[in-house]
């Protein structure tokens, strides 16, 4: 009678090794592809780089993507995280993404608001591509305010969240303009309007973090 073949505990050992690592491999392959669509410079921050750890901003963060999944956490809830120059809005929207995508396993797309206008204007699938942003799991726009005010600004800007918002998919925003102008003009500017149903606001206040090395 012939005995099966029994690999040794080496062989094993070899095999489970050259297992995990497709696994790793597989898993970091499915990181790159949901940050794909983001822009990198945006998403070159993450927690672990954090120097401020236990401040209250990277507490609320961090606390944030815990609850990315929480059933308590309404559905497409979003962050308005708003300041003056330097102080971190970018950088933690950052650290967010890259929390949700790696840990998550979820879609990302960051880009400025500025860049969002300039891709609409330039592109001819305009319908295409607002419906791309809709459908990705997290959306990040940076610098909002930053636009210049013209009709097709403010349209183009009021396409995106009310497509956003429809989708019931989070969306975050940093931003230089204090929340008290959304809320004071949210009867007459539907766009933060849009901002006020969708984000939940955080302001950062301090000196700003630029020159610091992270």
């Amino acid at each position: 009678m012939i005995e099966p073949y029994v690999p040794c505990l080496c062989e094993q050992q070899k095999d489970k090794n050259i297992h995990d690592r497709i696994v790793e491999e597989n898993r970091q392959r499915r990181i790159d592809n949901n940050l794909s669509q983001a822009d990198k410079l945006l998403l070159k921050s993450t927690f672990s780089a954090d120097k401020f750890p236990k401040s209250e901003a990277s507490r609320l963060f961090r606390d944030y993507c815990n609850h990315w999944r929480d059933t308590n956490l309404p559905r497409g809830t979003g962050l308005y995280i708003f300041g003056g120059v330097g102080v971190g809005k970018t950088f933690y929207a950052s650290c967010i993404a890259n929390e949700v995508a790696q840990k998550y396993g979820n879609t990302v797309k960051a880009l400025s608001i500025t860049k969002a206008i300039n891709d609409l204007f330039s592109t001819s699938d305009k319908s295409g591509y607002i419906d791309e942003l809709a459908k990705v799991d997290l959306l990040i726009i940076d610098d909002f305010g930053a636009e210049r005010k013209t009709e097709y600004s403010n349209e183009v800007v009021y396409s995106i969240l009310d497509e956003r918002y429809k989708a019931q998919k989070p969306l975050i925003l940093t931003s230089n303009t204090d929340y008290g102008i959304l809320q004071n003009q949210r009867k007459t500017n539907r766009v933060f309007d849009r901002v006020i149903d969708m984000c939940l606001p955080y302001q950062m206040i301090g000196e700003s973090m630029r020159g610091i090395t992270i």
